[in-house]
């Protein structure tokens, strides 16, 4: 029997092409900075259905590591499914989930092992997450910091310099591609809805909001370890604006998709949420007020993306309306009392 680890760092993969083996190899220099204070690490590689042929690349990076380390194949695509394929094929009390296109700092699993230690009551971690390689120059609408930058593609994690305990809510919490947790807390909440997420074919995200959702709402807080800190890529396909407004549209679905399973029963007609059509209609003014004000370019994009995002939600919100031709939502007629906008949807 395998022994029980008290650390497990679970590391998502597919197709991570050359991105993978700079990955592994500075993961593994963190895991070995960090052996001396917890000897007791797992290193578990989930491959998500990879087409690239990474098995060698893994046995190479990790040949004659100085942990215990494996390969867990998950077949059902997702990053959920994975993520909860990784639960399950770990054993550690801490569990530290990371994407396989990362650059780690070498203390990063260090920072997470003190702050673990110095929080024992935490439950959930944050570590901070810079924007990494840029593979071409960002174009003029595209921002990748301050008040326009789109955090959600963008991927940033930036609390300050120290170490510090925040709520869960839509100003605050951890992202995808560096968090932790202790393993309790999904006996506690469940694990990841695979409903939720990006996968093969589709760019609707929010993989881990609905998950986000539940602790917001059991009022839980996370601990931001800034010295856990990662490298995050922004890729030459991901500079285009027709990848940001498919983006931001799946955003928009994932946030309609969030608040049904919430059980939120807004006013709509013909299934469409009509608060979010009236905001639908301010935000195309204001879109259409900055393409002719002379606004910045970064200016003009932000505003065309919230259009995106509304105009995602109502796609969302029509569809569950037509499927609910076939099968009836047996819950109500739609026409409840209305409800507002909740957390994870004005952040993004």
């Amino acid at each position: 029997m395998r022994p029980r680890a008290a650390v497990s760092v679970i590391m998502i993969n597919r197709n991570g092409g050359s991105y993978l083996a700079p990955a592994l190899a500075t993961c593994r220099v963190a895991i070995e900075h960090a052996l001396p204070l917890e000897p007791r690490i797992e290193f578990v590689i989930v491959d998500n259905g990879s087409t690239d042929n990474p098995l060698p690349v893994i046995e190479r990076e990790l040949a004659g590591a100085p942990f215990d380390w494996r390969v867990v194949p998950e077949s059902r695509l997702g990053v959920n499914s994975s993520r909860n394929a990784g639960i399950a094929g770990s054993t550690g009390d801490l569990l530290l989930f990371v994407d396989s296109d990362l650059e780690f700092d070498h203390g990063w699993l260090r920072a997470f092992v003190a702050a673990s230690r110095s929080h024992p009551s935490a439950r959930v971690f944050a570590g901070r997450v810079r924007v990494g390689k840029l593979e071409a120059p960002p174009p003029a609408w595209l921002p990748i910091d301050g008040p326009l930058v789109r955090t959600s593609i963008v991927v940033r994690c930036e609390y300050g310099d120290d170490v510090r305990e925040l709520p869960i809510d839509d100003a605050h919490g951890p992202v995808g591609p560096n968090m932790g947790f202790r393993r309790d807390i999904f006996k506690e909440f469940g694990t990841f809805d695979t409903r939720f997420g990006l996968r093969p074919g589709s760019l609707v995200p929010g993989a881990e909001s609905e998950f986000f959702d539940r602790l917001a709402r059991a009022g839980m807080r996370f601990v931001y370890v800034p010295d856990a800190a990662v490298n995050h890529p922004l890729r030459a396909s991901q500079m285009t604006r027709a990848y940001f407004s498919q983006r931001l549209r799946g955003i928009g679905r994932a946030t309609s998709r969030l608040r049904r399973v919430r059980g939120e029963r807004p006013r709509r007609v013909c299934g469409l949420t009509l608060y979010v059509v009236r905001q639908l209609a301010t935000a195309t003014g204001r879109w259409l007020y900055a393409a002719v004000s002379g606004a910045s370019p970064a200016e003009r994009a932000y505003a065309r993306g919230n259009v995106d995002l509304l105009i995602g939600y109502l796609q969302e919100d029509f569809i569950a309306w037509r499927d609910s031709v076939t099968t009836p939502d047996t819950r109500g007629s739609g026409n409840e009392t209305q409800s507002r906008p909740g957390p994870h949807f004005a952040a993004q």
